[in-house]
């Protein structure tokens, strides 16, 4: 007998047109299958029309207001963005609207972890989110490591 019902996520899609000929709405009819996949449910879609992707924050300050009116209205814990972010994209997203922030590649990761079901799968699943974190920290730690190494260097 289960006590406790298995909590599902419950997120909205965020997809950015840049260009007039991309079919955004195909594209987030695909991420949300993704995101039914990995056991989510789309409680709601925005798209922003942009000449390009804010390079700060993915979405403009508006549709971020926007977007967390939605997160209140609907019950929504996270977002899903159509397109890759940055590192600071996705921290600047996740600081503004205080929930859980993906992208589209961090959901396929998900999705393989949660299938994989040898021991060599599950390796190369950890593996790739290994890397796609490594490469998400950003440079933060090498100045320092230049810092330290010049440090010591004996003056010429």
């Amino acid at each position: 007998m289960e006590y406790f019902e298995e909590i599902q996520d419950r997120v909205i899609l965020i997809g950015v047109q840049a260009n007039l000929g991309d079919d955004m709405e195909e594209s987030l009819d695909e991420l949300g299958e993704l995101a039914a996949t990995a056991g989510a449910y789309v409680a709601g879609r925005i798209i922003q029309n942009r000449e390009a992707i804010h390079p700060g924050t993915y979405i403009g300050k508006g549709k971020i207001e926007e977007v967390k009116g939605l997160l209140y209205a609907l019950n929504a814990n996270g977002v899903i963005c159509d397109d890759e972010l940055s590192p600071a994209q996705m921290n600047n997203l996740e600081r503004e609207l205080e929930c859980k922030v993906m992208d589209r590649t961090l959901l396929i990761l998900d999705i393989f972890a949660k299938r994989a079901v040898t021991s060599e799968g599950k390796i190369q699943v950890e593996l790739a989110q290994l890397r796609y974190r490594s490469a998400r920290l950003g440079t933060s730690f090498f100045p320092f490591t230049t810092w330290r190494r010049n440090r010591y260097q004996r003056p010429r």
